[in-house]
């Protein structure tokens, strides 16, 4: 549904709802971010300046498919190798 404090014409209200849901993922995305680089044997790859809401990141001395399977396990898409792609 639209956000409960979206008010005026359907398109208004969807603008307001978008909004809300953007900055929704942002802070998910800002956790997950802030998460996993308190973790040691994890390096986030790429500039958080010029991110888009697609994370990089290598665990040392885990095989990427490892990962993106214990990724998939718990519904996350993830892919590996993306630049072979």
């Amino acid at each position: 549904g639209l956000e409960d404090s979206a008010q005026g014409s359907r398109r208004e209200r969807l603008a307001v709802s978008m909004q809300s849901a953007s900055a929704y993922m942002s802070g998910l995305f800002d956790y997950l971010l802030t998460s996993l680089r308190s973790l040691p044997t994890v390096t986030v790859i790429g500039s958080p300046e010029v991110r888009i809401p697609v994370l990089s990141l290598a665990i040392d001395n885990v095989p990427a498919e490892r990962v993106v399977q214990r990724l998939a396990d718990n519904g996350i898409l993830a892919i590996a190798n993306a630049s072979a792609r």
